[in-house]
């Protein structure tokens, strides 16, 4: 398994440290591991929480450095989600039609299936028993990951919230997605328009000069 120089590595379906500063001495390579696991680089992940998988890296035997899923936006805003979860993501995807160049085309989708499994309105008073249940199962397998990741990573994603606070998190994350891709469809910040009465002072034909205007200049005594 060679590292992609652009996207990093690709693990569940998912691309990982593609701008991972660590992987930068290893991309466009295979791994020089022999044996069993000839040409694999060592790569660990969690099925509970696939924001990060974590790559032990050759110059540091024993270190594992997480890696960080490509679609993440900057924070950590983006509440956690399993593989139940990815596999739903790539087949909505799939069906969709949408073949990514780039991770962050994903990111939208996810947004839309976790808003519309967990809508805020549903949140926490609303749901189902059924619903609660199986939404604090995945939040409870996500903490679970999150206390079992190697000690020390470099980079860590803070633990998944709690109930209370997971639709104001999610509603955030699709606020600030939405905000980025309107910023990226714009070049340079609209002209504002002109004031109100300047407007209207231009497209009137019969609006009378000031009078000043029509006052002649004076001459400045020598």
């Amino acid at each position: 398994m060679k590292i992609d120089r652009r996207r990093g590595v690709k693990i569940g379906g998912l691309w990982y440290g593609g701008t991972d500063p660590v992987l930068d001495p290893y991309r466009g390579q295979r791994s020089g591991r022999s044996g069993q696991h000839a040409g694999k680089w060592a790569m660990g992940r969690d099925p509970r929480d696939c924001r990060q998988v974590f790559f032990e890296n050759p110059g540091q035997p024993g270190h594992w450095h997480a890696l960080d899923w490509n679609g993440l936006p900057p924070g950590d805003d983006v509440p956690a989600f399993g593989d139940a979860r990815v596999r739903e993501l790539l087949g909505e995807a799939a069906r969709a039609g949408l073949k990514p160049l780039d991770d962050h085309e994903l990111l939208p989708v996810l947004l839309k299936l976790l808003a519309a499994r967990t809508p805020v309105t549903q949140w926490p008073t609303q749901m189902t028993a059924q619903q609660k249940a199986e939404r604090a199962r995945e939040l409870a397998r996500a903490r679970a990951a999150a206390v079992d990741r190697p000690p020390a990573p470099l980079t860590v994603l803070r633990p998944p919230a709690r109930p209370a606070e997971l639709a104001a998190t999610t509603q955030r994350a699709i606020t600030d997605d939405r905000q980025r891709r309107r910023k990226a469809a714009v070049t340079q910040p609209p002209t504002p328009p002109p004031l109100l009465g300047e407007a209207l002072r231009a497209r009137n034909l019969f609006l009378l000069p000031d009078e000043d205007d029509n006052q002649p200049d004076t001459p400045e005594p020598a």
